[in-house]
């Protein structure tokens, strides 16, 4: 794809700064031949390794003037993958492997490439969180004192309490648009992701019709999700909820035991996201507390109580109560969304179905 024995220096404008996984995008305005602008996309690595080298998502902005030195695409197309980048201010900041190929050309003694070695600043508000942590107080022997979550949970259908929500402005038009459309059309489709195996993130995953499982470690319970094997980890280690967080599918949840209860709050997830049911999403301020704890009468069911607080959509805080129940013969199963996806998401975001030929 990329000829990496080349490289190729690109001065231009940011257009668009693409913040995501697998892979960080940067479109960059650059003066063609006749004087009009050329799109030009850079590939960068991940946002996980971006983010473990001290990038955040506004390390480059939209309007800055940079210069980038790139391998570009083999045919020729106005792009390439990122090699360096020289910002407004002069700094160059490197692709890891680019950094790594500089720094031992000056003999540095300890590569900044290593995310351990990078500095402990406010740059990421996830890791300034965790450098709260007294892990000193963190043992597995600790873990016996918890209520037993162990075997697999399966949700039990029709078993769903609350509220009613009140939405307000912009969310609650969308939401009545949308009710009325499929009143209006049985087989309406409201289109909530890009890809039907993206996931469905928080709170989303903690509802779907699978099961779910917790993992509890010194500090941290890890729940996973059966389906499209989502991964969420909840912080038990005194730490406190980060100052404005990446958004994130999941966001960042910090819990505690008040008694037998295990109490979650999150924050920093994706707006947009589908919130408690179908047709309402939330907004970029959201804060989801849970409530996790076995019945008093039957210790193989599982409440799960949710209170949505979403000063953008919602009026007042919406709860939602979710029951599940205990299976210890059952493992997880491995589900693989991209191993069949036979519906994808066509341009009109509309679902399609795939037939054999």
């Amino acid at each position: 794809m990329f000829d990496m024995d080349s490289k190729v220096q690109v001065d231009g404008v940011v257009a668009d700064v693409q913040w995501t996984n697998p892979h960080v995008w940067v479109e960059v305005d650059v003066p063609g031949p006749d004087g009009e602008p050329v799109r030009w996309g850079v590939e960068f690595t991940s946002r996980v390794h971006m983010t473990r080298r001290g990038w955040t998502r506004t390390t480059l902005n939209p309007g800055d003037e940079v210069s980038f030195m790139i391998s570009p695409y083999r045919d020729g197309r106005p792009g390439g993958r990122f090699w360096t980048v020289t910002l407004p201010t002069g700094v160059v900041l490197r692709d890891p492997g680019a950094q790594r190929q500089f720094e031992l050309s000056v003999a540095a003694e300890e590569l900044s490439v290593d995310p351990a070695s990078q500095p402990r600043d406010g740059r990421d508000a996830r890791r300034a969180s965790a450098a709260q942590v007294d892990r000193t107080n963190l043992s597995y022997a600790a873990l016996d004192a918890w209520p037993d979550f162990g075997g697999i949970w399966h949700p039990s259908f029709g078993r769903v309490g609350g509220t009613e929500p009140k939405l307000k402005g912009e969310y609650l038009a969308a939401y009545n648009a949308i009710t009325a459309a499929t009143a209006a059309d049985p087989g309406f489709e409201q289109i909530e992701r890009l890809s039907n195996c993206e996931p469905l993130g928080m709170p989303g995953m903690m509802t779907m019709p699978y099961s779910l499982e917790f993992l509890f470690t010194p500090g941290k319970i890890t729940v996973q999700q059966e389906a499209l094997m989502q991964v969420r980890r909840i912080f038990v280690d005194g730490r406190a909820l980060p100052v404005e967080p990446d958004p994130t599918y999941f966001g960042y949840s910090v819990g505690r035991w008040d008694g037998d209860v295990l109490v979650v709050e999150t924050v920093g997830t994706r707006a947009g996201q589908r919130l408690g049911i179908q047709g309402i999403t939330n907004g970029p301020r959201l804060k989801i507390t849970e409530r996790i704890y076995l019945d008093t009468d039957n210790s193989d069911l599982l409440h799960v109580d949710f209170s949505f607080e979403d000063p953008d959509a919602l009026a007042e805080p919406w709860v939602r109560t979710h029951t599940f129940r205990r299976d210890n013969e059952w493992e997880m199963l491995e589900y693989v969304c991209a191993e069949n996806d036979r519906h994808p998401v066509n341009e009109a975001g509309a679902s399609e179905a795939l037939l054999n030929d």
